[in-house]
């Protein structure tokens, strides 16, 4: 597992933005764990956050391949700003940023995009945290639509939970068919699980045996395995 990757897990643990126990997620399932970049809630932590993404982008996707970094609302904003600081500081790139409104303002700068000016040709990425049903994407591909002609680099996460929906197919895996968009993740849980197990984080075991055998059965009731 490349470094950056490790230092990530180390990181979620830390910020408590990775947390194991009993949680009931909105889809009712019952979940051996829990996962929110909400607790990245301070100047250092979300720089680092910011950064992981960017050495995501560098080191396995292409800095060459995007002109815009796109943070939906709200979870994705502070995401494009920090990576695009981190591009910036750590790699030296300089990419422009863009974000989304939840509403049309319709005075003084008007519109429903702020940031980076959207035009025709653009390549965009989006960032954002998790990807549960693909909502959010999808509306936000559509209303980019309305105001030009551009294609995606992509849509990258934090953590990919590697989830099947009640239909038993991979949200992932639809919507990168019906929109050609591929999907990239920092970790995914099962990467997370193999790290942590048995191994102490500042004298801390996040997961132990008992821990690893409620997340196994977990995936196998729920999880996918042909996510990109």
């Amino acid at each position: 597992m490349e470094k950056y990757k490790q230092e990530f897990i180390e990181l979620l643990v830390r910020k408590k933005a990775l947390e194991f126990g009993e949680f009931v997620l909105k889809s009712k399932r019952v979940s051996p764990y829990f996962f929110n970049t909400g607790r990245f809630d301070d100047g250092a932590s979300i720089a680092l956050l910011g950064y992981f993404y960017a050495c995501k982008i560098i080191q396995d996707m292409g800095e060459d391949k995007f002109d815009i970094l796109f943070g939906p609302a709200y979870k994705g904003i502070p995401l494009a700003l920090a990576t695009a600081i981190s591009l910036k500081n750590n790699f030296n790139v300089n990419k422009s940023f863009a974000f989304d409104r939840k509403k049309e303002k319709k005075h003084g700068d008007k519109g429903l995009f702020v940031g980076s000016q959207i035009k025709d040709g653009k390549r965009i990425l989006i960032l954002d945290d998790v990807f549960t049903t693909g909502e959010t994407k999808y509306n936000l591909i559509k209303n980019i639509s309305e105001i030009a002609n551009v294609s995606y680099a992509g849509v990258l996460i934090s953590l990919d939970r590697e989830e099947k929906d009640d239909l038993g197919k991979s949200a992932i895996l639809k919507f990168t068919q019906k929109t050609n968009i591929p999907v990239f993740h920092i970790v995914k849980i099962s990467e997370v699980v193999e790290y942590l197990y048995d191994r102490k984080i500042d004298g801390e075991i996040y997961i132990d045996s008992e821990v690893k055998k409620k997340i196994d059965n977990y995936l196998s009731k729920y999880g996918v395995f042909n996510t990109v």
